[in-house]
This record gives structure tokens, C-alpha cells and sequence, in this order.
């Protein structure tokens, strides 16, 4: 099986008992706060990603760095560590974050650009998706000085690529066949 379909897999059941037991919110909040304690922290991603660390050290470590988190958090986790699934965890719940959004009507828009945005781009950006989708926009930002100038989009499957590196390279592919 596919790792992308193993995350949407225990996104989308979890992301049910959550619906189930009105804690989406809770959940989601929970889950992105973790994502940025491992993003932060590699060491800890070492840890909870080791194979040879048994998933009841891995289940005490995340009761003593998480002391509040609910019982559906909780015990997701101790899933994930029982089946030997923890790899799949920051996918899950980028997945998770996703699916709670899209029932908000709000889209993700991975944005990468050469420098970073400012506050009036940003909104414009915004705006000019929003009208381009017809639902909210979420900007996730990214910055690549490679890309030298303008920026590429990433909306679901579709890609907006005003890069003016990718200007360059179809000039010099232009350029080639002339």
C-alpha cells in the first residue's frame, strides 16, 4: 500500500472519531501543535521514529512532553506506536489539518517565493485564489532564493509557476530550437 494512502487512512478515521466525539477542533489543535514540537526538535523525531525504541517508551515520553492532550489524541498516538505506524505521523496530520479545513471551506495554497512576502502580497494572494477557487485560502509560505524573483503555487494537484527562474528556463528552451 501506498504511504500517502496510509495516512489518509488513519486521517480520515481519526478525523471521524473526532467529528464523532465533537473534538475536531480540539484535535486538529493538538495534533499541529505536536507537528511544531517535532519540527522543532529533531531529536524528538529521532526518538519517536527509531524502530528499535519500544512504542511503551515512546507512549511515556509523549505523556511527559504532552500533559494535556485529550484521550482521542492520546490514544490515536498509542495506535500509531502499537502498529508500528509512528513514521506516518507528521503525514497524518498534515492530512488531518487538510481535511479539517476543506470542511471549513478553506483550501491550502503552498506558496513559494524568492523572498519573503509582505503583509499586502500576502492578502493579495489571497484574494486573487480565493476568487480563482471560490472557497477561503490558507497560505503556507515557503521561501527559495533560487527561484530568483515572482513564485510558484501549489494547490492540490494544480501548480502556478510565475517563477522567473521558470521564465529563464522556457527562454533558454525557446532559445535552443531557434
Amino acid at each position: 500500500m501506498m504511504d500517502g494512502a496510509i495516512s489518509k487512512r488513519y486521517a480520515q478515521a481519526l478525523f471521524e472519531l473526532a467529528q464523532e466525539r465533537k473534538e475536531t477542533k480540539k484535535v486538529e489543535a493538538e495534533l499541529l501543535v505536536i507537528k511544531e514540537t517535532m519540527k522543532a526538535n529533531p531529536d524528538l523525531v529521532s526518538i519517536i521514529y527509531h524502530q528499535l525504541i519500544s512504542p511503551d517508551e515512546k507512549k511515556k515520553l509523549i505523556e511527559q512532553l504532552f500533559t494535556n492532550l485529550s484521550l482521542t489524541t492520546l490514544h490515536f498516538l498509542y495506535l500509531l506506536f502499537d502498529r508500528r505506524r509512528e513514521n506516518f505521523l507528521e503525514d497524518i496530520i498534515t492530512v488531518f489539518h487538510e481535511t479539517c479545513l476543506d470542511m471549513e471551506g478553506v483550501l491550502t495554497a503552498e506558496v513559494m517565493t524568492a523572498v519573503e512576502l509582505s503583509p499586502e502580497n500576502r492578502e493579495a494572494l489571497k484574494t486573487k485564489f480565493a476568487a480563482l477557487t471560490g472557497k477561503k485560502v490558507d497560505l503556507q509560505e515557503e521561501v527559495d532564493p533560487s527561484l530568483i524573483g515572482g513564485l510558484v503555487v501549489t494547490i492540490g494537484d494544480k501548480v502556478y509557476n510565475g517563477s522567473l527562474s521558470a521564465r529563464l528556463e522556457a527562454l533558454h528552451r525557446e532559445l535552443q530550437k531557434a
